[in-house]
């Protein structure tokens, strides 16, 4: 198969992260990096190296880190107790496990309302920091967009 061909099949192959950046059904910029080194086990690393990997890589770990702690910074910057956040994480483990694609952002939500209200008694509290879950949250969708159009672009530099 030509070469110029096999990147044109793996270009297309990294669009469900695009998706998977706005709607989380996937992993967006860690499904991208998969198809990057597949796409260098099948090349036989002649054209996308170690270190542009690395690279590719690394922005795969902020996105998966921006994923698991957007939601949880966002409600701790409008005010969320300790209990909010235990609350958020373990409603957003138990929404992942049984609600998913959505389940995590809606667990989040529920676990810091509830245990805000159970500690500190005060809906707006908790209200506000599910605002905060919730703006995290979209903070997340806009950072990991930039990150899947900067490893589209990186990619297929590296690829060329």
């Amino acid at each position: 198969m030509p070469y110029y061909i096999l990147v044109i099949i793996f270009s297309i192959l990294l669009l469900p992260g695009l998706i998977g950046a706005v709607i989380p059904i996937i992993p967006s910029v860690p499904w991208m990096f998969a198809v990057a080194l597949i796409f260098s086990i099948i090349d036989k690393f002649e054209h996308l190296h170690w270190w542009e990997l690395l690279i590719l890589g690394v922005l795969a770990v902020i996105s998966i880190i921006s994923d698991n702690l957007s939601g949880i910074v966002g409600a701790r910057g409008t005010g969320a107790s300790r209990w909010g956040i235990v609350g958020g994480l373990i409603g957003g483990l138990v929404g992942l496990l049984f609600f998913p694609p959505f389940g995590a952002i809606i667990g989040m939500i529920i676990g810091v309302v509830v245990l805000e209200i159970i500690y500190s008694r005060r809906q707006q509290k908790a209200l506000k920091s599910a605002a905060g879950v919730i703006i995290g949250n979209l903070a997340n969708i806009i950072i990991n967009l930039v990150l899947c159009f900067i490893f589209i672009g990186l990619f297929i530099l590296f690829a060329i």
